[in-house]
């Protein structure tokens, strides 16, 4: 029977089986959270003078990527059994 254990990088969890490479965890729980933050901070930008609501986004004009999506992160920091 292959030994097969899950472990945390950098806040990233992976699970490792035999002799095979690891592989990338995406939970779709914390994946619904983003999402759904993100869809919030969208929703909710021209309150609060956000970049979603200017005539003419940052991004356009100086080619950045959307910075709402580094704000919203989720990291595993623990794995138990």
């Amino acid at each position: 029977m292959a030994l097969r254990f899950a472990y945390v990088s950098q806040g990233k969890l992976y699970i490792k089986s035999g002799d095979s490479p690891e592989v990338l965890h995406e939970s779709p729980f914390a994946r619904g959270i983003h999402d759904r933050a993100l869809e919030l901070q969208r929703r909710h930008a021209w309150k609060t003078g956000g970049s979603e609501e200017r005539l003419i986004p940052r991004a356009a004009l100086w080619g950045a990527g959307a910075g709402s999506a580094a704000m919203v992160r989720i990291d595993f920091n623990s794995v138990a059994s």
